[in-house]
């Protein structure tokens, strides 16, 4: 996959122009409802956002073995349950904090339009990240699928190029450093991780030149007689082997981070049948 100087989303919509727009879009609404409650609104999201970041990555270990196969959709809906907790808690503390500020002065009426449209850019920012890590997460997890699959699980197109939008240039090195939950390192190490499910896939990834530095690494050879990578790679649970601690402490080990970083995607390819 080449990286684009100008990265584009569905449309051919220059990923610099929505950004833009949506600014823009923000600055306005923040002189039609007020600084304050503007930011306190998105703040409110933006912390229901990391509380199911949160609970998405720690739920199967909280499971255990009461579910040891956990789906995404149960990932999903826990995550969505925890986030909702964390929106819903942060407004009642936010409401006990700034419940006095929501006279004219404090939401910022009184202030000029270019301080305002200049303030507005918290908010707009928060509303990005939360968006972007929630995209690379879905588009993350797909292409993992589509990996192990091939085209029986092709994502849509739009999901595609959004998740390529944002792991490139300087907006992906942004969000490589800002993404709590989607780590290129990470979702490189579950891109070679399945493909251990199938033997011959298995066998001309492992073979392949381009692979031997990850291949080769102690800790992704831990990886390959963990029972839980196992179980996760088996039963194609890719939200599962994803958020797995032994994976994603994997990825952080130097010499394996390092070796991921060098593979591209093209050479994490699925094998094709020997006939």
């Amino acid at each position: 996959m080449l990286v684009s100087a100008m990265p584009e989303i569905p449309g051919h919509i220059p990923l610099p122009v929505l950004v833009g727009l949506f600014a823009v879009a923000m600055a306005v609404l923040a002189m039609l409802r007020g600084i304050l409650r503007l930011i306190r609104s998105v703040l409110k999201l933006a912390l229901g956002v990391a509380a199911g970041a949160f609970v998405f990555l720690k739920a199967p270990e909280w499971l255990g073995s009461t579910v040891p196969n956990p789906s995404a959709t149960m990932l999903g809906g826990m995550s969505l349950l925890g986030g909702a907790a964390g929106h819903f808690s942060s407004g009642f503390i936010l409401e006990k904090l700034l419940g006095g500020m929501e006279s004219t002065g404090a939401t910022g009426e009184s202030l000029s339009k270019s301080k305002i449209a200049l303030l507005s850019l918290v908010p707009s920012s928060l509303l990005m990240w939360a968006g972007g890590v929630l995209l690379r997460l879905t588009g993350s997890l797909s292409g993992i699928a589509q990996l192990d699959h091939g085209t029986t699980a092709t994502p849509p197109a739009w999901l595609t190029q959004t998740r390529a939008a944002l792991s490139q240039g300087v907006v992906g090195r942004a969000f490589n450093f800002l993404d709590p939950v989607t780590s290129p390192e990470v979702v490189r190490l579950c891109e070679i991780l399945v493909t251990y499910r199938d033997p011959v896939r298995w066998k001309s990834v492992k073979n392949d030149p381009s692979m031997q530095l990850v291949v080769q690494q102690p800790a992704f050879q831990r990886l390959l007689d963990d029972r839980e990578v196992k179980f996760a790679v088996g039963h194609s649970n890719y939200a599962r082997l994803f958020t797995l601690p032994e994976v994603r402490d994997a990825a952080t080990d130097p010499a394996l981070a390092s070796a991921l970083q060098s593979v591209h995607q093209p050479e994490v390819r699925r094998a094709e049948p020997v006939t």
